[in-house]
């Protein structure tokens, strides 16, 4: 009986500091686990969240170019009078920068005219931590003073035509979330070839026989930032008119 009663004793004294103090480590590590979990998950569907809506951006960006540089045409095609510069549908072409001339129903009198179309892919000015890119679509209109000969276009042909409001001469930005600086991995944004499906060298910049026989252009735009990467969005676009009669 005294035996049982020196036990009941020990048993209504409670838990001791040390195991207050392992229960509480335990818990913690517990605790700490669940929490570092459950931020990993946040973390992983924001940046899934972000990746879908980069993807999609840049999709529309592409379908949008794709279907524009079909419309790539000689100017020589929409004015017989045209003397410089004339046979080819592409002015300048970089890995990162293409300008040619559109056929998108644009007219002079009741003349068809081109249009001077400019895509170009730098750095989102929008994006404060510069791991971005925007894609920019530049369409110059024939000059309003233009009457004979070749072509002289809205805004000039420099490289940022319309930097200041200008009528014929709209810049507008068509995609956002392209990986920046481009990752190597990633090769050119703009690959050119020719008829037999030869690329056709950027460096030093191609001209006359070489801009003329563009055929078709592949576009690789990689999608998001370093922390949301995706495997981003290609095609090749081919040129119908760009050869035609070459």
């Amino acid at each position: 009986m005294t035996k049982l009663k020196q036990r009941q004793r020990r048993n209504d004294g409670g838990y001791s500091l040390i195991e207050v103090m392992v229960a509480m480590v335990i818990a913690t590590t517990v605790l700490g686990l669940v929490t570092t979990t459950m931020i990993s998950m946040l973390r992983n569907g924001a940046g899934a969240s972000s990746r879908l809506a980069n993807l999609d951006q840049v999709r529309t960006g592409v379908d949008a170019l794709s279907k524009n540089l079909r419309t790539a045409v000689r100017p020589e095609q929409l004015n017989p009078t045209c003397s410089t510069s004339c046979s080819a549908a592409f002015e300048t072409v970089t890995d990162s920068r293409v300008v040619f001339f559109g056929n998108v129903g644009d007219k002079v009198g009741s003349n068809s005219a081109p249009t001077r179309i400019t895509y170009a892919i730098a750095v989102d000015p929008n994006d404060a931590t510069g791991t971005t890119a925007a894609v920019t679509e530049t369409r110059q209109k024939v000059a309003s003073t233009w009457t004979a000969g070749d072509y002289t276009w809205a805004g000039g042909t420099g490289t940022a035509p319309c930097a200041t409001p200008i009528t014929g001469c709209v810049t507008r930005v068509i995609s956002r979330g392209v990986t920046w600086p481009l990752p190597t991995s990633n090769g050119p944004l703009f690959t050119y070839y020719n008829g037999t499906n030869v690329a056709v060298a950027t460096s030093p910049a191609p001209s006359g026989s070489a801009l003329a026989q563009i055929a078709s252009i592949r576009i690789a735009l990689p999608v998001g930032d370093s922390t949301h990467p995706s495997p981003g969005v290609s095609t090749s676009v081919f040129l119908p008119n760009s050869t035609l009669g070459h």
